[in-house]
């Protein structure tokens, strides 16, 4: 029995470029999808792929990196959204070990993006780098304005680290408060807390909820459950 391709509205499927090519080329009325490669198996790379599709209405996409990504390790979503020449999407969401600096730089570059949602993956002490290398990064000094902040149009932002990674929770309020407040509505963490939550720093978080911050600390295992919301437009 033929798929009716024409019929998805939503599409997730783990397969070679060519199957995933034939499905797309029929189905027009996605409002979401999910593209599943393994690139060890199949002669495609994820920029080939990505120059091959279009998404003039893109409102959110998401994407791995690799733990060697380098500095240019966005260029194929950047060229993505260039011929699509799509108004750029609202929402971000990266699952691996990102470079820092490079995130900023998406930051600064599209100023639509008002959500940022970052799984930090790896194993031994790479994503806890990674994860406190990027609260660093964000973080603007005391003596800066909150109206010269990196990101002074993000509204939501999410940090999950999974393997059990724990942060720097007196940088990630650090962070917090180098955010503009009369943007940032919702912040949430995932991660494990460890020794680092230390009653100055929880006094802190909770002044910013008080303030009006829709703040979410978590650890354990709900943190897996909810980190895969994060990767999904709609829940299935």
């Amino acid at each position: 029995m033929p798929l009716p391709s024409h019929q998805l509205t939503r599409y997730e499927l783990d397969a070679a470029w060519e199957i995933h090519g034939g499905i797309l080329t029929q189905a027009l009325n996605l409002v979401e999808a999910r593209i599943l490669i393994s690139f060890d198996e199949d002669p495609w790379t994820d920029s080939v792929v990505l120059n091959h599709l279009k998404a003039p209405s893109l409102v959110e996409i998401a994407f791995e990196i690799a733990e060697t990504g380098g500095p240019g390790v966005f260029r194929p979503f950047e060229s993505f959204i260039d011929h699509s020449q799509a108004a750029t999407p609202r929402k971000l969401t990266l699952r691996g070990c990102p470079p820092p600096s490079a995130i900023t730089d998406i930051l600064l570059g599209y100023l639509s993006l008002t959500t940022l949602r970052i799984l930090f993956r790896g194993y031994l002490a790479t994503p806890y780098r990674a994860a406190n290398n990027f609260l660093s990064e964000l973080t603007i000094g005391a003596h800066t304005s909150r109206d010269d902040a990196l990101a002074p149009q993000l509204s939501e932002i999410y940090v999950g680290c999974e393997h059990k990674t724990s942060i720097d929770h007196a940088a990630y309020l650090r962070t917090l408060h180098s955010l503009p407040v009369h943007s940032l509505k919702t912040a949430e963490l995932l991660a494990h807390l460890g020794a680092g939550l230390d009653t100055a720093t929880v006094s802190g978080l909770e002044r910013l909820r008080q303030d009006g911050l829709n703040l979410l600390l978590l650890e354990g295992y709900d943190t897996k459950v909810v980190m895969v919301g994060w990767t999904y437009a709609k829940p299935y």
